[in-house]
C-alpha cells in the first residue's frame, strides 16, 4: 500500500481544540499521544496558547451559568421538586478560578510530556501583518469587525514564518473560513482531525513491525451487524429534536446503515475507531403557530409526517487481547443528537 507524504509538523487552531472539547476530547488525546510517540511534532504559537486558554476560560463561564439557569428554571417552576431527581438539585459552587488553575495545569503537563514545542510571535514582522489588515487580506475579511482578527493573523504569520526559517513545512488545522485564502507553499491546511488522524493512523500502521490496520478493516466486516445493533439500542436515548414553534411526537428510526470508518489512533492495547452511519427517521409534526394563522379554514390544520435522515459519527475502541472486545464509547462525542427539519414547505 503507498503511503501518501503527509509533513511531520501539525497545528491545531484553537478552533479544533474547542470542537472536540479542549483536553477531554478522545480526538486531541489520539494527536498529544502521536506527538508524545514522535510520529508527528504538535506546535502551538505563543499567542494561540493565550488564545486557547482564554475559550477555556469563556466556556467553563458559560457552562456556569448556564446550570445556575438551569437551576433557576426548576425553582420557578416548583412543580418538578415534587419529582426525586430534581429534588435536591442545587446550583453549582464551582470555583471558576481554582478550576481554570486545574485545567491550566493540566494543559501546560500535556504540552511538557507530549512535547508540544511553543513558537514564539517575535519572529513575525509586524508591518506584514499590518499590510495584510489594509488591504483586507487573508485572514482579514472586508468585515467591519476585522480588527478581532488580528490573533489569526499572527498566528498564521508566525507558522508561516518558522516554517520559512526552518525550511519545512506545517500541517494546519482549523475550521476558521478566514484561513481559505490565504496562499504559502510551507503550510498545508487541513479542515478535518478525524481524516488527518486516519492518514496519520496508516502511515504509523505501516512503519510498526505488526500491521494493526488490516486487522480492525476486518473486524469491521465482520461485526458489522453487532454494531450497528448497538448504535440502534442507544440511539433514542441520545436525541434532542430542535424544532421551533410546533410540537412533535411519534419519532421513528429506521436501522442505521454503515457509511465509512476511520481508525485515529493504535495504542499499545487497543484502536480507537470513527464509525460513520446514516439514520433515517420520521417525525409527526404539528402546524407552527404561523401556519395556523395564516389557515382560513381550521379543519385543515393537520399534523404532518416528515422523513429526513442524518450521518452520525460514533466512537469505537478495538481492544486487540480479544478479537469481540468492541466497545461503543460514544454516539455523536456524547452530544444531543438535534434533528433538523425543514417545515419551510
Amino acid at each position: 500500500m503507498k503511503i501518501k507524504y503527509l509533513p511531520k509538523n501539525v497545528f491545531l487552531d484553537t478552533n479544533i481544540y474547542e470542537e472536540y472539547n479542549f483536553l477531554h476530547g478522545t480526538k486531541i488525546h489520539n494527536m498529544f499521544e502521536y506527538s508524545k510517540k514522535g510520529i508527528v511534532k504538535l506546535y502551538l504559537t505563543k499567542i494561540s496558547y493565550l488564545e486557547l486558554k482564554e475559550r477555556i476560560q469563556v466556556n467553563l463561564e458559560k457552562a456556569v451559568k448556564e446550570q445556575k439557569g438551569f437551576v433557576d428554571s426548576i425553582n420557578k417552576t416548583r412543580i418538578l421538586r415534587n419529582l426525586n431527581r430534581y429534588d435536591n438539585i442545587a446550583k453549582p459552587t464551582l470555583n471558576i478560578p481554582d478550576a481554570l488553575n486545574e485545567i491550566f495545569k493540566k494543559l501546560d503537563n500535556l504540552i511538557e510530556y507530549c512535547n508540544v514545542e511553543l513558537i514564539d510571535s517575535n519572529i513575525v514582522d509586524t508591518e506584514s501583518v499590518f499590510e495584510l489588515y489594509y488591504r483586507s487580506l487573508s485572514p482579514f475579511s472586508i468585515q467591519a469587525s476585522k480588527k478581532h482578527e488580528f490573533p489569526d493573523a499572527f498566528i498564521i504569520k508566525t507558522v508561516d514564518k518558522w516554517c520559512e526559517m526552518n525550511s519545512t513545512k506545517m500541517i494546519f488545522v482549523t475550521k476558521d473560513n478566514d484561513f481559505n485564502n490565504y496562499r504559502s507553499s510551507r503550510i498545508i491546511f487541513k479542515h478535518d482531525l478525524i481524516e488527518l488522524l486516519d492518514d496519520i493512523s496508516i502511515y504509523y500502521d505501516s512503519i510498526c513491525s505488526d500491521q494493526i490496520l488490516p486487522e480492525i478493516n476486518r473486524r469491521v466486516k465482520h461485526f458489522e451487524d453487532e454494531l450497528l445493533f448497538r448504535i440502534e439500542e442507544e440511539l433514542e436515548e441520545r436525541v434532542s429534536v430542535d424544532l421551533v414553534s410546533c410540537d412533535f411526537f411519534n419519532l421513528k428510526f429506521s436501522k442505521p446503515i454503515f457509511m465509512d470508518y476511520k481508525v485515529t489512533s493504535i495504542m499499545p492495547e487497543y484502536a480507537d475507531v470513527s464509525y460513520y452511519v446514516k439514520v433515517s427517521f420520521s417525525v409527526d409534526v404539528f402546524p407552527t403557530e404561523k401556519d395556523v394563522h395564516q389557515t382560513v379554514f381550521p379543519d385543515n390544520i393537520k399534523p404532518e409526517r416528515i422523513t429526513s435522515e442524518v450521518v452520525l459519527p460514533c466512537e469505537f475502541e478495538f481492544s486487540f487481547n480479544r478479537k469481540n472486545n468492541i466497545k461503543l464509547k460514544w454516539i455523536n462525542s456524547n452530544e444531543p443528537i438535534n434533528l433538523r427539519l425543514n417545515l419551510s414547505s
